[in-house]
């Protein structure tokens, strides 16, 4: 059940007070008169009681005793009135139902009785009756009456409860049931002429209309519920497939689906701030489950590169909002999500991608959306940097205010950050299912046109391509082959790594530096050397973890990477601001990783990149070499041993 707020308690409150005092009021003056009438009126409420239909989408119910109401304003006491009007609400809530509710049964009794006073004195209304006195003005005056009050108390009940618009909640659950109480009038307006003309007898036959009635509703109603749980299935099963898709971009980057999640819930309360309409909200809440969907044609070391990203990595990253917007416009949602997409990379100063629109050229879900995006991205972990603090990274969004984002969309989150956050953490985690990326799959013969040959990029055309791109000086190019040449004669990988580390500081300046082997999905650390108070990588790595794990994951070198991400990474002196690492592979596969650290920002360029490149193959070759004969070795000890 859930909780009411402070405002729909004060409403419930004032609601049942005002029924009290009109109660003790008319049962004080109660006449004897029409005893007879009152009963069998009471008599039939009771039994239309029963004859109730579920409203649907609501919490709610309708049924015929309204009608008894109407007739017994015409004949009967105030007092007589109200006791009919709560019989009928009693019978509504206690007849046919499973649960019955003390607190419902007070607040539903107190709105029938001031509903069902307010009927009585608009029927009885001076006024009214100087303009048409005639009986089925009078009851569709007071029937009219009824339905306002009724449902309007119920709407505000809703309103107040959920916080949403009592106008809306009236329109949307309860304005179209006006014809069955305009119904209800006509059938009492025809008891009363039965009545007068024929005989109270004859008044028996308007229950089988009532009857009538109750089942053309009933029917109706069945017809919606069936047409909305359709119309719900065909939601969750739209929403399932929003949900899908996400979980796809959650396969390219491990890091996404929870940030999409939170991102989802802070777009969402800003969209209602705004009072976005209901199309616009949901466009929103799809845009931020898939506004990364287009990182599918984007390569994956791009994606979880651990480092900044060159000139070219960044214009293939820039196409993602276009190909997201291109997926998206063929699901066809009957809600602008595309354009969203295709702009949530916009800046405020017309500086951003793919269009360079600026202020509100850009769409309001994209304005949204990218203030939120970036404050999320700031406060969670990134393969390139560990998580910011909120405040912190609520700071640097609002240093972008006019920038980068709308400066009212920046105001609304700097006041409400805190609280957003505290929602969106507040919501259940639900497991989400992880793709089966890692599964073997033996079965199958092969692909039918073969398998491709084998290329092995020759370290001879590694050696051409370097010294092509060498800029640097005749000394240094000679220092940097006499360590090539030296690196083979050398018995042991330890004696190997020593003296190519040192030579190559004198090429690289750096602060500190570790190469680990790699043995199945571990990188062990076989050398590391640091300068004073400098932190040295000694942890054993998983592939994939930090800067190395992800050279060896992606074969792929990094400059200038943030060392912050390494596991076990501390700072016993000056932090170390960037690194420089590269996978160290034979015929195609990585034996070892080799990382510089130093202590200032950017301290590597491409010219350092070609430099380790080139040791690094030579590297690579006589670290498998000395692996090779470490195994042959402990081979042949165990068979001697044996």
């Amino acid at each position: 059940m859930q909780t009411l707020s402070w405002q729909t308690r004060i409403y419930i409150g004032a609601m049942e007070a005002a029924a009290l005092g009109l109660a003790i009021m008319s049962l004080a003056s109660w006449n004897s008169g029409q005893n007879f009438r009152f009963f069998m009126y009471l008599i039939m409420t009771l039994g239309a009681a029963n004859l109730k239909v579920k409203l649907p989408g609501i919490t709610g119910a309708i049924s015929m005793t309204f009608v008894f109401v109407l007739i017994s304003v015409t004949d009967l006491s105030l007092p007589q009135v109200l006791v009919i009007g709560m019989a009928g609400t009693g019978g509504t809530l206690f007849f046919r139902t499973k649960s019955r509710n003390l607190a419902k049964l007070g607040s539903n009794l107190a709105t029938s009785v001031v509903t069902s006073g307010a009927c009585f004195a608009t029927f009885h209304s001076s006024w009214l009756r100087r303009q048409d006195e005639s009986l089925p003005m009078l009851l569709l005056f007071a029937s009219a009456v009824h339905f306002l009050m009724n449902t309007g108390s119920i709407a505000i009940v809703i309103a107040l409860t959920e916080r949403k618009s009592a106008w809306r909640v009236w329109k949307e659950s309860f304005l179209w049931t006006a014809s069955h109480n305009m119904v209800g009038a006509g059938i009492a307006t025809i008891f009363h002429a039965e009545e007068r003309y024929l005989g109270w007898q004859a008044t028996l036959l308007t229950i089988p209309l009532v009857y009538l009635v109750y089942r053309s509703y009933s029917l109706h109603l069945e017809r919606l519920e069936g047409a909305r749980k359709h119309a719900q299935e065909m939601g969750d099963l739209h929403w399932r497939t929003i949900e899908a898709l996400a979980l796809a971009i959650d396969a390219k980057d491990e890091t996404t689906h929870n940030h999409l999640l939170r991102v989802k819930v802070y777009a969402t309360e800003i969209a209602k701030e705004l009072g976005l309409d209901e199309l616009q909200m949901q466009a929103i809440q799809a845009a931020a489950l898939l506004h990364d969907i287009g990182k599918l044609a984007v390569p994956e070391h791009i994606i979880s590169k651990p480092g900044k990203l060159t000139h070219e990595e960044f214009d293939q990253m820039k196409i993602h909002p276009v190909v997201g917007a291109e997926i998206l416009e063929r699901v066809r949602f009957p809600y602008p999500v595309a354009p969203i997409v295709h702009a949530h990379h916009e800046k405020w100063n017309g500086k951003g991608y793919p269009d360079g629109l600026k202020g509100e050229e850009i769409p309001i879900g994209a304005r949204i959306l990218s203030a939120v995006d970036c404050l999320d991205a700031l406060a969670s972990d990134r393969q390139y940097r560990k998580a910011l603090p909120l405040h912190e990274a609520m700071a640097i969004v609002e240093k972008e205010s006019g920038l980068s984002y709308d400066p009212k969309i920046v105001a609304i989150l700097k006041r409400r950050y805190v609280e957003l956050e505290h929602i969106a953490t507040s919501i259940p985690v639900v497991d989400e299912p992880k793709l089966s990326r890692s599964v073997r799959v033996d079965a199958g013969d092969g692909p039918a046109t073969g398998y491709a040959d084998l290329c092995v990029v020759s370290p001879n055309a590694m050696q051409i391509d370097f010294l092509e791109a060498m800029t640097a000086t005749k000394r240094e190019f000679y220092s940097l082959m006499r360590i090539v040449e030296e690196l083979g004669t050398y018995l042991t990988m330890d004696e190997a790594l020593i003296l190519m580390m040192n030579r190559l500081k004198r090429m690289i300046p750096h602060s500190s530096s570790a190469v680990f082997v790699r043995r199945g999905e571990r990188l062990l650390p076989v050398h590391s050397s640091a300068e004073a108070e400098c932190w040295v990588p000694q942890e054993v790595l998983t592939v994939g973890e930090g800067l190395t794990g992800w050279c060896a994951e992606t074969h792929q070198p990094i400059v200038n990477g943030n060392p912050s991400v390494e596991a076990g990474y501390y700072c016993l002196g000056r932090p170390l601001l960037s690194a420089l690492a590269v996978p160290l592979e034979v015929e195609g596969n990585v034996v070892a990783s080799l990382t510089l650290y130093s202590v200032h920002a950017n301290a590597f360029t491409q010219d350092h990149l070609r430099v380790l490149l080139q040791v690094g193959s030579k590297a690579a070759a006589s670290i498998a070499s000395s692996l090779e004969r470490d195994r042959l070795t402990t081979v042949s000890t165990e068979r001697t041993a044996a």
